[in-house]
């Protein structure tokens, strides 16, 4: 008699649950994250002498598709599953399930996001990089990265830290032994700052609860994507925001203790209001201006065509000259 896969079967073969790997598998695993993760302490003007696009290949494509396929291939030949397709009424149900989770886990991040821009100021849970991803001029390369953030990666990342590593942890140790010391790998794999990573373990934890709740990688993944979706919407209303923020057209130094005006910027409104290099801005609409940061905070709280007073200090004196902010781009 011919028999049919039960859903949970077949989800128990998507998830990995029936899989094994040999302990010298698990330590090629977390050697190979190890490195990859000390990608982020080389130093940066080192890094720069190569091509953009290799740095992306070795830093970005080249270790998730080891994460996709290094799980497979190590499996236990003598407990592989087969692979299959999850019935459809499976997966509609695990959507079902993962939109309000991807819905709640966003309101959540946003109230937090609120909280600490509104008690630390000038703080977010925003990584740099996604703010210098909204920044760059190269938009069908940010098109693209956004692309494989929700499509490819959380395939990728669910099968190697849920899929694989979870599994592997668990099958020697405590479930929430594993849990932790899986969750940790996957923030500390998320190397944009430690908020970045905290946010990522979190979420980890998030993921690894959905995986042990619903038996299947679907969920997790279908949840990752979600909130890798929703965030690279955010990503592009940033870009759309930055193209239309209004702009000095000064460049500075972050590291500076004052604002001191280092460069202009091509059709620069403040040379037009007779700003010079080397001039301190001291305050900006009579808001006093800690350093270079702080002023480009404030002038995104107002709009093109503003005419703002700015006091500055040349040499020792202090005048006030009025800047006509200028829409980012414009000509």
């Amino acid at each position: 008699m011919t028999t049919t896969p039960t859903d949970d079967q077949t989800s128990s073969v998507v998830a990995f649950r029936d899989a094994r790997w040999k302990t010298r598998w698990l330590v090629v695993g977390l050697i190979v994250l190890l490195l990859w993760r000390s990608v982020s302490f080389v130093d940066r003007e080192w890094l720069s002498q190569f091509p953009y696009w290799l740095l992306l290949i070795i830093t970005g494509l080249a270790p998730q598709i080891f994460l996709l396929i290094f799980p497979i291939v190590t499996r236990n030949p003598h407990r592989r599953p087969t692979f299959g397709i999850p019935a459809l009424t499976r997966c509609l149900i695990e959507f079902g399930i993962a939109i309000p989770v991807v819905i709640g886990t966003t309101v959540v991040l946003t109230a937090v996001n609120y909280l600490v821009a509104h008690f630390s100021p000038g703080s977010s849970l925003t990584p740099d990089a996604v703010k210098n991803m909204a920044a760059s001029p190269n938009h069908m390369f940010v098109y693209l990265l956004l692309l494989f953030s929700f499509t490819f990666a959380p395939i990728a990342e669910e099968l190697f830290y849920r899929g694989f590593l979870y599994n592997a942890f668990r099958a020697r140790m405590p479930f929430v032994v594993a849990a932790l010391a899986q969750c940790v790998l996957f923030g500390s794999g998320h190397f944009f700052g430690i908020t970045h990573a905290g946010v990522a373990f979190v979420g980890g934890l998030l993921l690894t609860v959905l995986y042990e709740w619903r038996k299947t990688l679907i969920t997790p993944i279908l949840v990752h994507a979600g909130i890798n979706f929703v965030s690279a919407v955010g990503t592009i209303f940033m870009m759309v925001a930055h193209a239309n923020s209004p702009v000095m057209g000064i460049i500075g130094d972050p590291n500076d203790t004052e604002c001191v005006i280092r460069q202009f910027a091509p059709n620069s409104a403040a040379e037009e209001a007779d700003l010079q290099v080397g001039d301190i801005i001291t305050s900006f609409n009579t808001e006093p201006i800690r350093d270079f940061p702080h002023l480009a905070e404030t002038v995104r709280l107002y709009r093109p065509g503003d005419a703002i007073p700015v006091t500055i200090n040349r040499s020792g004196s202090k005048f006030e000259v009025t800047v006509v902010l200028r829409r980012r781009g414009s000509p």
